[in-house]
């Protein structure tokens, strides 16, 4: 289960806000012969009552401290961290802590909202003291920002924090720095997405540290980007997986097992194979081996999904291990919309690890060497598609020359789904 150790006393936090912002208003209107005491602006109501309704539930995500790597060079370099949420109305609360002094280089710290195969939001805090909101596909894009200002209340001390909080209300977001309420944000370009936060530095080998990750999403089964069973926690979803790994066990599967390997090319071509036929609900079994020592090169592999998204256009879902001890899902070639550590993750040459997939409806289920790991949301799965194993997914894991061993890919279609 996730853990709310921080959620009650942020909610207190957030009362005695909308008790202080009740309070100027009362003042503001009713002291006689004192100065005048600014009332609260509509948007600082419009922040406080959503944070607030947040807060009050308990955390789809952290609170969790940790630390971005920002040196591009570092073979595990790592500059995001990501909730495993993926919604489009959320609250987010992070502190981020000051890495260095401005005169050794400049640094910057963003909240990515609504990310995925389409261009995301990107909030960013600069050290020069301003902040800018940019809607792109990655962080070096160069696009102009859609809202932007300067920031009273940022700290460039060493070490000391600055605390940020948005939330999310449809079209329109609010975000805070220190307690200092920015422009309001417009947010109408796209709908849901994945939640992480990102570090950026022009020191080299600089491990940028945060804490207090903390994110709550908008679990109304109303809205369009909540169908199916997505409001399932862990403990349920590993439930789903082992009742699906239970169903089909000993039955005869529709594709495998199939035994070869991923030869790796001097070109850009990713070496695929395919299973037979198309799917939609089943359960995909592979078996990789360890291609090579870290000290040659990284290395990745995953199952690949493609299904017909919005007018027949293809969407495809890739479930990745990747040699530096972590898992990936990412739409498309584009950012992660879920990551995590695999600490159990073998790493020499020759070692046996498993992926195993269940994708029902919306939502896909997935372990990593017989340990559940996480359920993901599928925005789109309405229809049957071609399933593929793969290796070298990121173009930064390829070793021209170098093939990873499988054994026993294997799929089993799960009711009528296939």
């Amino acid at each position: 289960m996730l853990n709310d150790r921080k959620g009650p006393r942020i909610v207190d936090r957030m009362h005695c806000l909308l008790r202080w912002i009740v309070a100027i208003v009362v003042v503001g209107g009713l002291a006689h012969g004192a100065a005048p005491v600014r009332a609260a602006s509509p948007d600082e109501l419009a922040f406080a009552r959503l944070f607030i309704a947040a807060a009050r539930a308990k955390p789809d995500f952290g609170p969790v401290d940790g630390t971005l790597r920002t040196d591009f060079a570092s073979p595990d370099y790592d500059s995001t961290a990501f909730a495993g949420v993926f919604v489009a109305d959320v609250a987010v609360r992070v502190r981020f802590v000051v890495p260095h002094a401005a005169s050794d280089g400049d640094w910057s710290f963003f909240i990515n909202l609504r990310s995925g195969m389409e261009p995301h939001y990107r909030l960013q805090v600069f050290s020069n003291g301003t902040w800018a909101l940019v809607y792109d596909y990655d962080v070096d894009g160069g696009s102009p920002a859609l809202a932007s200002g300067t920031l009273s209340r940022l700290t460039t001390e060493v070490g000391a924090t600055n605390t940020l909080q948005v939330v999310t209300d449809h079209k329109l977001g609010y975000v805070t720095v220190n307690g200092e309420l920015l422009d309001t944000l417009p947010l109408d370009l796209v709908g849901a997405g994945a939640v992480s936060i990102t570090a950026r530095s022009n020191v080299p080998n600089e491990a940028a540290r945060y804490a207090d990750f903390t994110v709550w999403s908008d679990q109304d089964p109303s809205h369009p980007w909540m169908t199916g069973d997505d409001a399932v926690d862990f403990d349920t979803g590993s439930e789903v997986f082992a009742k699906a790994m239970e169903t089909v066990a000993g039955t005869q599967p529709a594709f495998g097992p199939l035994d070869g390997e991923l030869a790796v090319g001097n070109g850009d071509k990713i070496p695929l194979v395919a299973a037979d036929g198309n799917v939609r609900n089943f359960v995909a079994h592979v078996e990789f081996a360890v291609p090579y020592d870290r000290k040659v090169g990284g290395w990745d592999v995953g199952v690949l999904l493609a299904t017909p998204g919005p007018n027949d256009r293809p969407v495809e879902y890739r479930f990745m291990v990747v040699g530096s001890k972590r898992w990936d899902v990412l739409m498309g070639a584009g950012q992660a919309i879920q990551s995590g550590p695999l600490p159990f993750l073998p790493s020499a040459q020759g070692d046996l690890f498993s992926i195993d997939l269940v994708v029902i409806d919306a939502s896909a289920y997935l372990a990593i060497d017989g340990r559940f790991v996480s359920r993901i949301p599928l925005p789109v799965n309405a229809k049957p598609g071609r399933l593929q194993i793969g290796a070298t997914l990121y173009f930064q894991d390829v070793v021209a020359g170098t093939a990873t061993p499988f054994s026993r890919f294997t799929v089993w279609g799960l009711g009528s789904g296939r």
